[in-house]
């Protein structure tokens, strides 16, 4: 997308916009334009505009881009510009639904109650963070290619104007003019997004469908080059491609004056994973490794093992996804830069979880808190480019990201925050330990009896990892087992080495057993069937 021309630029003939701050009694300069003429967002009161782009999937260890030779050095560049890096990063969580509870409310998984062994809707009594910064004055947007992001989940309460991706997006993604499943304000998105509900019986006809297209991903690969073809060879995948088309606009009518949240999801390295065309160009190029299965049911019920080959295929097809989601996240940060907003934007760039490739037993993610899914990539570029290329020394959680919204953005609430501002953990290390836990097997909300009792059993299980300084513990709550590791993320490589020592630290491992507890708790909480619904239409 060429966002060149997407906003009107202003000239000014010198003047400052100067506006009566009735508080201070006198004119106040509130805009003072760059000598460029260039303008400049600054929001209400100078307060920062906020922007935050979660990379669904992506994993520590492959981000930035870099696996696949040429590819991911333009966001390299920039990243390393004037941002700054949190290698210890942990998702709360190892799937979508949790993970973006605990973002939006600046709560962990047993606090919020949005988990398998809670509810997977949001209580509207938390507030969040889109519901307090709409509470200060911001203007409020919400772009999601994660059809669990919709009103009916409950996260998006608080923004103004929402939009979400069709059933399609995943198998669509070389039609360029594909549009949103809905866009607009957030009340008529809730009521459409209730009445437009699947019933059971579309939610098991949609999850078969999708489980087909997960077992046969060629069928979606071919599709997908015939759509190519047929827009004039777009060159480029991308999942739900209308949302760097829609923040363009919405940040282009948005006053100068108006202080600026927005949200973004982006699915391009979730599974079905597809080919690069620029690099797969011909049939012979993509054949054998879209012949390969991407159905997690049958690695788990035993009826297929990946092969070396087929792992490291389907881990070059998701790196291809990395490499997409590289490109759109400049798009971004070109549409800010286009439309003045750039200097004082607050950005945080990150993942709601990571992805494993036949790694611990592991395929793909929402099972357990290995560490490619649990350590996700955290990068934040402070207004006005503060601590350029800095690398931060602790440990941060997604729980940060709400603490670190409202102090920079100044915003009140007389509430205090379990998480901790970010800029506090980049030369120092946090007084508590980050959490992250899994809350069992995602299909017992398709079906209880859709896995044997003895593969139930196996996977069904709550798993804790608890870090702190240079140890983490993992807990299994099904056998009480407990192991402990050494970490040292910062020895260059592009994973962490763990070794296994020969007893848990004792502070750590009874913290892992009070979250176990907590999960396992139940309290009344709101309905979440047509979540489930939803769920089931994915294929889970």
């Amino acid at each position: 997308m060429d966002v060149r021309g997407a906003c009107v630029r202003v000239h000014f003939r010198g003047q400052s916009q100067v506006q009566i701050d009735r508080k201070a009694g006198a004119g106040k300069i509130i805009y003072e334009p760059p000598r460029s003429g260039e303008l400049t967002g600054m929001g209400a009161n100078g307060r920062p505009d906020v922007v935050i782009v979660v990379m669904d999937t992506v994993r520590a260890r492959d981000f930035p881009p870099g696996s696949i030779a040429g590819t991911g050095k333009p966001l390299v560049e920039e990243l390393h510009r004037d941002w700054v890096e949190f290698p210890r990063a942990v998702a709360p969580s190892p799937w979508t639904i949790p993970s973006h509870a605990s973002l939006f409310t600046g709560l962990y998984p047993w606090q919020h109650g949005v988990h398998h062994r809670g509810t997977l809707k949001l209580d509207p009594s938390f507030p969040t963070l889109a519901s307090i910064l709409s509470s200060q004055g911001y203007r409020t947007l919400a772009l999601a290619g994660n059809a669990f992001l919709t009103p009916i989940s409950g996260l998006l309460d608080g923004f103004d104007t929402v939009g979400w991706c069709r059933w399609i997006d995943f198998m669509v993604r070389a039609w360029p003019n594909l549009g949103p499943s809905f866009l607009g304000e957030y009340r008529e998105g809730l009521r459409q997004d209730e009445a437009g509900e699947d019933s059971s019986v579309v939610s098991e006809i949609k999850g078969v469908v999708y489980n087909g297209l997960l077992k046969f991903p060629y069928t979606v690969e071919g599709l997908n080059r015939l759509l190519s073809h047929l827009a004039n060879g777009t060159g480029s995948y991308a999942v739900s491609p209308w949302i760097e088309r829609e923040l363009g606009k919405w940040v282009q009518s948005r006053k100068v004056s108006e202080s600026i949240f927005a949200f973004v999801n982006l699915m391009d390295a979730h599974d079905p994973y597809l080919s690069d065309p620029a690099s797969d160009r011909s049939l012979v190029d993509w054949w054998p490794k879209l012949r390969i299965s991407q159905a997690p049911a049958d690695y788990y019920l035993n009826r297929w093992s990946p092969s070396r080959w087929e792992g490291e295929s389907l881990h070059q097809l998701y790196l291809h996804g990395i490499k997409t989601v590289a490109r759109r996240v400049l798009r971004i940060i070109s549409i800010l830069k286009e439309c003045g907003r750039w200097e004082n934007t607050l950005f945080i760039l990150t993942s709601d979880h990571g992805n494993a490739f036949d790694e611990d037993g592991i395929l793909y993610h929402g099972l357990k808190v290995t560490e490619p899914i649990a350590r996700v990539p955290l990068w934040v570029r402070f207004p006005h480019g503060e601590f350029p290329g800095k690398r931060a020394k602790g440990w941060t959680t997604l729980i940060d990201v709400l603490p670190t919204v409202l102090a920079e953005t100044g915003s009140e609430t007389g509430r205090t925050w379990q998480g901790v501002p970010m800029r506090n953990l980049i030369e120092g290390n946090r007084k508590t330990p980050v959490i992250a836990v899994a809350d069992g097997i995602r299909a017992l909300t398709r079906h209880p009896d859709f896995y044997p009792e003895e593969i139930r059993q196996r996977l069904d299980r709550i798993w804790v990892a608890v870090y702190e300084g240079s140890r983490r513990v993992l807990y299994d709550d099904y056998d009480g087992q407990l192991t402990a590791f050494s970490a040292n993320p910062d020895n260059g490589s592009p994973g962490n080495d763990w070794v296994t020592e020969p007893n848990a630290p004792a502070d750590l491992a009874e913290i892992a057993r009070q979250t176990a507890r907590r999960m396992q708790r139940r309290t009344d909480l709101p309905s979440d069937e047509g979540v489930g619904r939803r769920l089931t239409a994915w294929g889970y």
